[in-house]
């Protein structure tokens, strides 16, 4: 790591993976084929325990589940390819108002117009079923969007439910893993 005046030069993956430790997330669901460089980065920085889902979609429901038994914030990512799988489990989640991050990787723009199946954009099927959604077009973006999806997650909106705030799910693609300068 080379630090330049007070900032120091880190990759996306490190920079995720301090922020999900300093968040207090002890556990995050996924299919192992997703962030690889963040998991690697997890294993080696923090002691957030990686939970292997048989798919996307159960990777959402665990982190419902994990959310509604805690109290904290449940996290489930999953590659690009399998984004919709997990769009479709963060339905319930949703409707009981679970705070839920979901992450997905994001489309790779060497594969516009070439008919692959990551080139189909699945943002717009994580519009019903959440309450932020965005793309992570620059690394240098993933501070403040971890951050603005754990303060979107665990916060109410204006409607109150019976039960005071709500909170509901919100998902982020992940860019590629470059370097970028954050404040030590």
């Amino acid at each position: 790591m080379t630090t330049v005046g007070h900032n120091a030069r880190r990759v996306g993956a490190e920079v995720l993976a301090d922020m999900l430790a300093g968040y207090g997330v002890t556990h995050v669901f996924m299919v192992p084929a997703v962030l690889r460089r963040t998991f690697a980065e997890m294993e080696r920085r923090t002691k957030i325990a990686r939970i292997h889902c048989h798919g996307e979609k159960s990777a959402a429901y665990m982190a419902d589940g994990y959310a509604r038994a805690s109290g904290k914030p449940g996290v489930c990512m999953a590659q690009v390819i399998g984004a919709l799988n997990l769009a479709a489990g963060l339905r319930d989640a949703y409707l009981a108002h679970s705070p839920v991050i979901a992450m997905t990787g994001g489309r790779d723009p060497k594969t516009k117009f070439r008919k692959v199946y990551q080139e189909i954009d699945d943002v717009p099927a994580f519009e019903p079923v959440t309450k932020m959604n965005v793309t992570i077009d620059d690394v240098a973006r993933i501070p403040d969007m971890v951050l603005q999806a754990f303060r979107t997650a665990t916060t109410g909106v204006s409607s109150q439910s019976e039960n005071g705030l709500r909170c509901c799910p919100c998902r982020f693609n992940a860019a590629q893993s470059r370097q970028i300068g954050i404040d030590a």
